[in-house]
């Protein structure tokens, strides 16, 4: 289960960096400083899912009963999560960007899975980390989870700011679509 796991991360951090080639360039970039609880929280969350040993030994122990269907609804969820964010990322386009950014020639983006929540990528990678947790059943995995969408709730939010300041159809977008789950949040 884990080295399932283990190669779809491994491929979609593959693409992730062969597809960043293509971005445009950036008009204005939030300071790193602007964004330092947001990286601490990644970070944290990626060190708590990654290195058990960094993490208390409570958080060793399963959160599900025992079941092979925990492990293969996590891998389901984990490989449609990924899916999710590559399509978001293929939509975007050369309008990508890691870190909040404005970039030259900026355009709203609301084809594709965009008609549907304003953050895709982050909602995919969310749902892959949840799916991961549930396959990997460590409390340990759970926690992980938390941390990074806390990392990624306010990153969005930063993004908002900056985009609603930039793009005048923005607010109205905002409206309209919801934020990480389609018609909900």
């Amino acid at each position: 289960m884990r080295w399932i796991l283990l190669a779809m991360w491994v491929g979609w951090l593959a693409y992730w960096a062969i597809a960043a080639r293509g971005a445009k360039t950036a008009q204005w970039r939030e300071p790193l400083s602007a964004n330092w609880l947001h990286y601490t929280l990644a970070w944290l969350g990626a060190i708590v899912l990654l290195v058990p040993r960094a993490t208390p030994a409570i958080l060793a122990g399963p959160f599900l009963p025992p079941s092979t269907i925990g492990g293969l609804l996590g891998i389901v969820l984990t490989a449609l999560g990924l899916g999710i964010a590559i399509a978001a990322r293929i939509t975007l386009a050369e309008n990508w960007s890691a870190a909040v950014e404005i970039k030259q020639n900026h355009a709203l983006i609301r084809s594709g899975v965009y008609r549907h929540v304003r953050h895709p990528i982050y909602s995919g990678i969310l749902l892959a980390l949840l799916g991961s947790a549930i396959a990997l059943d460590r409390w340990r995995a759970l926690v992980g989870f938390v941390l990074i969408f806390a990392s990624l709730w306010l990153k969005a939010r930063h993004e908002e700011e900056r985009l609603r300041r930039e793009l005048p159809d923005y607010a109205a977008y905002a409206r309209e679509t919801a934020a990480l789950i389609p018609f909900l949040f």
